[in-house]
């Protein structure tokens, strides 16, 4: 498995285990402090984390740790990749992939995915580089298909 995508699925699955609700109506958002415990009429009880993502305020500590060790460990994986071959070209495959650069040239929902820009990638040459083959690997894919 690629390990850029091993590393999102355990991200993922580490999210979904959190307390996290969605909500985008008012009726829903008093549906889920009932189902928490919550005063039903006292948003100030809720922190929005996403769009229309809520979490109860008294978890956002453990939700920042838990993003910010995700962070972490992104970047842990990124910086173990020194020619940029590896990790973070699979990486971009995957949000390359995921965000249908081949049909847009876009490269832009593919960065933000990874809360990169172009200028960051173009001033590190281990992401350029595995920016570069990973975009002509897809190119000649599409090519050959």
């Amino acid at each position: 498995m690629n390990p850029y995508q091993a590393l999102k699925d355990q991200h993922q699955a580490e999210v979904n285990n959190f307390p996290i609700k969605c909500a985008f109506t008012k009726d829903r958002l008093k549906e889920i402090m009932r189902e928490w415990s919550l005063p039903e009429d006292d948003f100030s009880t809720l922190a929005e984390v996403g769009p229309s993502s809520f979490i109860r305020k008294s978890d956002l500590p453990e939700w920042r740790n838990l993003i910010q060790r995700h962070n972490k460990e992104l970047n842990d994986k990124i910086l173990a990749d020194k020619n940029g071959t590896e990790f973070v070209y699979q990486m971009f495959m995957y949000e390359l992939g995921n965000h249908e650069w081949i049909i847009t040239y876009d490269l832009h929902d593919a960065l933000a995915a990874l809360n990169l820009t172009e200028d960051k990638v173009y001033a590190n040459p281990t992401l350029l580089k595995g920016l570069k083959r990973a975009m002509n690997d897809i190119e000649s894919w599409h090519l050959s298909h």
